[in-house]
């Protein structure tokens, strides 16, 4: 019977806002060699996470991105995937750029446009690059989204969380996870939570599951795991939910998975 880590990735095993530990990776890598899974869970698509797994070489077995709607295995074979529709995505990306300095970012099948005060930069899988092509005829190119995800210019996260109550009053079929200074929009029913069970609702033997994270996209996770973690620096709210607060990956895999 196999244990399975459901791991955030900024802030949780990329630097962002809380130490990081090179023992994080030694301990994951203990754990797959005792048959244990590792699941790195996050709000990044599956173009958006490529540049962080190969300059980084986590460990992993599994990836849950787009916060839950899109599971892929560490061979970029598709184990699930849903999406938000064609017009529901140009809609809510126009609504929010109605909005002052609002930066805006969308990935669809051929890419990640990000508008930046009016400036068109793609983001593939070599990462950020400038644009030959122009952000909304790129938005009107796209038949379905991956993800959509929106920040304020000055990262206020004040003005970006009303921006985020005004879609999800216009649009049933999607709902908004704050991320740190940023929302990320999934497609309804879906979060880092939902996309947890369904892995591992897809796995066989899987013993118990553990999950770590920083942040409020995390919560849903945090609470459905058998042991949900978080960090010293997460604020109030998410260290409530949590069943273990630490302050590494590692100190979580060496108490309660490798134990």
């Amino acid at each position: 019977m196999a244990k399975i880590l459901f791991s955030d990735l900024d802030g949780t095993l990329i630097e962002k806002g809380g130490p990081t530990s090179d023992k994080n990776f030694e301990a994951m890598k203990k754990m797959q060699e005792q048959g244990h899974l590792i699941a790195l869970c996050t709000g990044r698509n599956h173009i958006d996470i490529q540049p962080v797994l190969n300059k980084m070489h986590i460990p992993y077995d599994y990836l849950v991105l787009c916060n839950g709607s899109y599971i892929e295995d560490k061979s970029g074979n598709i184990l699930f995937e849903e999406h938000i529709s064609k017009e529901v995505g140009q809609s809510v990306i126009r609504l929010a750029l109605s909005h002052p300095d609002i930066v805006a970012a969308f990935c669809y099948d051929d890419g990640c446009p990000v508008l930046v005060d009016g400036e068109t930069k793609i983001l593939d899988l070599d990462g950020l690059k400038d644009s030959e092509d122009d952000f909304y005829t790129l938005l009107d190119k796209a038949e379905r989204f991956y993800m959509l995800s929106l920040h304020h210019k000055d990262l206020s996260v004040d003005i970006i969380k009303e921006v985020a109550k005004e879609i999800t009053d216009h649009f049933g079929e999607i709902e908004t996870h704050l991320n740190q200074q940023y929302i990320d929009v999934a497609p309804r029913g879906h979060s880092k939570g939902t996309g947890m069970k369904k892995l591992i609702s897809l796995l066989e033997n899987i013993e118990s599951s553990y999950a770590i994270g920083d942040s409020f996209n995390d919560l849903p996770m945090i609470k459905a795991a058998d042991i949900g973690a978080t960090f010293t620096y997460a604020v109030p709210e998410i260290q409530e939910e949590a069943n273990k607060v630490v302050r590494y990956v590692y100190e979580l895999i060496e108490e309660e998975i490798l134990s």
